[in-house]
C-alpha cells in the first residue's frame, strides 16, 4: 500500500514539473488589460459618446513617424463603441459620455508613470527574446460622465507595438482587436 501511495506521489510530482517547464517556455507577450468601474450605473445601449476636451492622445515617437497612431486609435475606439451599440458624434453637445485616451510606448510612458498617473497598470511582462522591433505600449481609455463630470469607467491595456512599417490596414486590425478587448466590459 505504501509503495502505491509513494508511486502515485512521484507520478504527481513529475506531472507538475513537466507542466512548469512548458509554462516557462511559453512567451508571456499577450495583450493584457485592467478595467475599473467608478460608477455602479451601467451605460445604456444607445448612449451618445464624443471626444473629451481633455484628450491627451498618443505620445509621439519618431520610430512611428510613418503612421498616424492617433487616427488609428480614434477609429478603433469609435468602431468598438458602435459595435457595442453606442452612438458617437464629433460634436460634444448632447453627448452623455466623453472619451479620453492616453497612449505611449514604454520609453515615453513607463509603467511607474502610468501607475502613478492613472492608478492602474495591467502589468504586461515582456519576454526579453522578443524585444527587437517591438516595444511595450500602454493605452488608457477613460469614459467621463458628462452629467457628473467624473470618470465613470477606465481601462488600461498593454501590448507589444510593432515599430517597423506595416500596411495601414494590418496595423488598424491589430489596434481594433486590442481596443475591443479593452472595452469588453464597458
Amino acid at each position: 500500500m505504501k509503495k502505491i501511495v509513494l508511486l502515485s506521489f512521484i507520478t504527481l510530482l513529475n506531472a507538475c514539473t513537466t507542466n512548469a517547464t512548458q509554462q516557462n517556455s511559453t512567451p508571456i507577450n499577450r495583450p493584457v488589460s485592467v478595467q475599473v468601474r467608478y460608477d455602479t450605473q451601467t451605460i445604456p445601449v444607445g448612449s451618445l459618446f464624443s471626444w473629451s476636451s481633455g484628450l491627451t492622445g498618443m505620445y509621439q515617437d519618431a520610430r512611428l513617424i510613418h503612421t498616424n497612431m492617433d487616427e488609428l486609435l480614434k477609429k478603433g475606439i469609435v468602431n468598438a463603441l458602435i459595435e457595442k451599440g453606442y452612438q458617437f458624434s464629433e460634436n460634444v453637445i448632447g453627448a452623455e459620455y466623453t472619451i479620453a485616451y492616453t497612449a505611449g510606448l514604454e520609453s515615453a510612458l513607463s509603467d511607474d508613470e502610468a501607475l502613478q498617473t492613472f492608478g492602474v497598470l495591467p502589468g504586461l511582462v515582456v519576454n526579453k527574446d522578443s524585444t527587437q522591433n517591438v516595444e511595450k505600449g500602454t493605452l488608457v481609455i477613460d469614459v467621463i460622465n458628462q452629467t457628473t463630470g467624473r470618470i465613470h469607467w477606465r481601462s488600461s491595456g498593454q501590448t507589444l507595438a510593432k515599430l517597423e512599417q506595416m500596411p495601414q490596414q494590418q496595423r488598424q486590425q491589430r489596434i481594433n482587436q486590442f481596443i475591443k478587448m479593452m472595452l469588453s466590459d464597458l
